[in-house]
């Protein structure tokens, strides 16, 4: 590690790159007093003793019992950190760890919006594109929307019949008793299926 290259920024390194992985997961603030001379340091470490760090203190970034990263304070020379300022840096790791936890649930909330918006749009091609009727009335029942198939069967855009009755419009008169009466049923049980032949 002595003399590599500088660490880019985003570069992707596993935990134990950072130390003991279970120890580092206990969300404790550890300070290393005088990296010269120690034998047994984890990489970054061994890099930051490389640029010329002689101490350092390594601080947690919690949120809600989570710890989602580190920040380190370096100095060029040996001894330790005052209470005074590794408070400082656990109040910033702190807002800092919220702000991350804030923008991960941000993320969360968006990529959930897309996968519903995704399986809309899908549900709304399948039934733009099916061969059957799909038909939705509201509890008067009438007629909020229905697909491009009911359009080409019935001869009615739906801009037309949109908000009429569907008994009126679309049964005849000798059977809107029976459709009326599966309507209700259907209102109250989803589970209900019915066939009504217009000519009988």
């Amino acid at each position: 590690m002595e003399g590599e290259d500088k660490i880019e920024i985003g570069t992707r390194s596993p935990l134990e790159f950072y130390g003991d992985a279970e120890g580092l997961l206990q969300s404790q603030v550890a300070v290393e007093v005088d990296l010269i001379g120690q034998s047994r340091l984890p990489m970054f470490l061994q890099y930051l003793r490389a640029c010329g760090v002689r101490s350092c203190a390594r601080v947690p970034l919690n949120a809600q019992g989570t710890t989602l990263g580190f920040i380190y304070l370096s100095r060029i020379y040996r001894g330790s950190f005052s209470p005074d300022h590794l408070a400082i840096a656990r109040e910033l790791a702190d807002q800092i760890g919220i702000a991350l936890q804030q923008a991960r649930l941000r993320e969360q909330v968006q990529n959930h919006t897309l996968e519903l918006q995704r399986q809309r749009d899908f549900a709304e091609n399948l039934i733009d594109t099916a061969q059957v009727i799909v038909l939705v009335l509201d509890r008067e029942g009438q007629i909020i929307s229905f697909n491009p198939y009911m359009e080409t069967l019935s001869g009615y855009h739906l801009a037309e019949v949109r908000g009429r009755s569907w008994l009126a419009t679309f049964i005849p008169e000798r059977l809107r008793n029976r459709v009326r009466v599966m309507i209700s049923e259907a209102i109250r049980s989803p589970q209900t299926y019915r066939a009504i032949n217009p000519r009988s």
